[in-house]
């Protein structure tokens, strides 16, 4: 009877702990509580978003953004906007462009997918569903910056893939970039 019930425990055990082996590509569903979540969290609602990226792919991103800021603050919109919009220049690196819509989801600029320009893209869904424009907005109008991770485009691997993108309002604009996983 006693090794019946240890082989059961170790069942349960082994049970447990295939369950509890996630990873941030696949789990969206992690709760705040959750130890073997992503180490990140960024809550905007009161909702868990976990931003499953290294503190270096972190800083990355954020530090593209600024110098997108900077770049803002040092010329003209009309002139930010064409260098970030440029395929080739300096605010295309990697899989990182920038982004930049108005207060009203209207993207601006966009260093990747130029058809966007000019489309309000409050409603716009990933393959998923996931509004998340509205998430990025919600961050905005909350904190005033934030992450939001949804499935987009990747300019290097053509393929679609989870995206971690940061947008910081700049004034009456939002400032955006990304990296995948």
């Amino acid at each position: 009877m006693k090794a019946k019930k240890q082989k059961l425990l170790l069942i349960l055990f082994l049970v447990a702990s295939i369950i509890g082996v996630q990873s941030c590509n696949e789990d969206d569903n992690q709760t705040c509580t959750d130890p073997d979540a992503c180490t990140d969290i960024t809550s905007a609602d009161g909702t868990c978003i976990f931003i499953c990226l290294t503190d270096s792919e972190k800083s990355r991103v954020t530090e593209f953004v600024a110098t997108a800021i900077e770049h803002l603050n040092n010329t003209s919109q009309e002139e930010a906007f064409e260098a970030f919009d440029e395929l080739n220049g300096n605010f295309v690196s990697e899989e990182l462009y920038i982004f930049v819509m108005d207060m009203n989801a209207t993207m601006l600029s966009h260093g990747f997918q130029h058809e966007l320009i000019g489309q309000n893209l409050m409603d716009l869904q990933d393959i998923e569903g996931k509004y998340f424009i509205r998430d990025m907005f919600e961050n905005i109008n909350q904190e005033g910056e934030g992450w939001t991770w949804y499935y987009w485009d990747d300019p290097v691997t053509n393929s679609v893939r989870k995206k971690f993108s940061f947008v910081k309002r700049f004034g009456d604009l939002v400032v955006g970039s990304g990296t995948y996983k």
